[in-house]
């Protein structure tokens, strides 16, 4: 920011301050003690061209032009105002989507969704058992103590068993595995239904895990998978 000229009057520095704003000349008007109203230019690169025409003012104040550049100068104002404002919404928002879990609390779904994946754990006596929830997996791959060689028509999908898309989800198979999966699950799941919704978290998760389950199950031709990671590390998305 520099200095380029003085004026006397407050109202004809200001007209011309107008008049610079209109012709994309940023700058600042201020009152110097013992030297009057100062006009400081924002921009290196524009000093030059803001002096010239600081010149020309001078030889003609009372020139038409100049006058007519207010209620276009305010309105340059508005805009800049209006865009600002959008600016900080957005920038309060972006700290308002990473603020502590403890202003969202805990995402009812949330809790739906880890109480489901705590059930499931001990009813296949933590992951050593899979037996009691082959109903879960994508395809069963289990009678007794035999595997089914893999169906990759998933035939038991196409015959209505469509919750087999998304029940894998629930699966898990040591400690380990549900510990890190629902303390993840419980940040994002309540970040999410605490800015959006429950619907939201609803839609997200279901599509997610449909979709990495499938991709699993045609990459690795194995059914015998589960977890809540899939749906974990989509939710940041």
């Amino acid at each position: 920011m520099r200095l380029i000229g003085h004026q006397e009057s407050e109202p004809t520095v200001r007209t011309f301050g107008d008049f610079l704003l209109v012709q994309g000349v940023e700058n600042q008007i201020e009152f110097i003690k013992g030297e009057g109203w100062g006009i400081w230019i924002n921009e290196e690169e524009q000093i030059a061209n803001a002096s010239a025409l600081l010149s020309e003012f001078r030889g003609n104040p009372h020139d038409p032009k100049y006058h007519t550049q207010a209620t276009k100068a305010e309105m340059l104002r508005a805009e800049r105002a209006k865009s600002e404002e959008a600016w900080r919404n957005r920038l309060r928002n972006r700290r308002h989507l990473f603020r502590p879990l403890t202003g969202y609390g805990f995402g009812p779904l949330t809790f739906v969704f880890i109480a489901i994946s705590i059930v499931v754990f001990f009813r296949s006596r933590f992951g050593m058992d899979l037996e009691p929830i082959q109903s879960l997996f994508i395809s069963p791959f289990l009678i007794g103590d035999n595997y089914l060689p893999p169906d990759l028509s998933l035939p038991e999908i196409r015959h209505g068993q469509i919750w087999r898309l998304f029940t894998p989800m629930f699966i898990h198979f040591n400690p380990l595995h549900i510990f890190f999966n629902m303390l993840w699950l419980r940040d994002l799941g309540s970040m999410i239904e605490g800015r959006q919704s429950s619907w939201h978290l609803a839609i997200l998760a279901l599509a997610v895990s449909a979709g990495s389950n499938l991709a699993q199950f045609y990459v690795t031709h194995y059914p015998n998978f589960g977890g809540m990671s899939g749906v974990v590390y989509g939710l940041p998305g």
